[in-house]
């Protein structure tokens, strides 16, 4: 005989509220996904600026290097 406090009715769930559990799971990845995605465009300028800047630092120091031989 099974009562209300047995182990097996601990852990089971209306299939209503297992799929709305499902749903909610699958909004929070579409929710990290859409932030991250938002975040591209900045990460990419920040990307471009350093690496343009890299760049002139490589072209001072090859010009440094040839006016000093």
């Amino acid at each position: 005989m099974r009562t209300r406090n047995s182990p097996d009715r601990a852990f089971s769930m209306l299939p209503e509220v297992e799929s709305l559990l499902i749903v909610q799971n699958r909004d929070q990845k579409i929710n990290t996904v859409q932030q991250n995605l938002a975040k591209i465009p900045r990460d990419k300028a920040r990307a471009e600026d350093k690496l343009s800047k890299d760049k002139k630092a490589v072209a001072d120091a090859k010009t440094a290097t040839k006016t000093t031989k």
